[in-house]
């Protein structure tokens, strides 16, 4: 690192620089990675599903391959959270459900409603 500041310029090396500001006692601004965090991170991973598709959404046909997402909606200082499944290949929108608060069972009713609407529509891989 370079004291642009000074004529002619000091370099240093940033071991030192954090020696110095502890030291004088000196807070860095920029938030320190949470050790935690990465951790959870890591045990994370072996809970990734195999990438089957391998992006090829539309190669497959109506009802085949579903896609899922959670939106969060600000009003009045507060967020609604709207769960949808969508058909891959036909854009459809084929169930959803709004919820005032992020719970699994928000989620697990859509997943009974499309169940109930498309249920003898669906396909399974497995």
């Amino acid at each position: 690192m370079v004291l642009l500041h000074q004529n002619p310029p000091v370099e240093m090396n940033l071991k030192k620089i954090r020696r110095l500001m502890h030291k004088f006692n000196l807070v860095c601004s920029v938030r320190q990675a949470n050790p935690y965090r990465r951790m959870a991170k890591a045990l994370r991973t072996s809970n990734v599903a195999k990438n089957l598709v391998k992006r090829q959404f539309e190669a497959y046909g109506p009802r085949r391959i579903l896609l899922t997402d959670i939106t969060y909606i600000p009003y009045d200082g507060k967020f609604a959270y709207l769960s949808t499944i969508l058909d891959a290949y036909t854009k459809q929108i084929l169930a959803w459900q709004v919820s005032s608060s992020l719970e699994v069972d928000f989620v697990l009713a859509t997943v009974r409603q499309l169940l109930e609407k498309h249920g003898d529509e669906l396909y399974s891989s497995a």
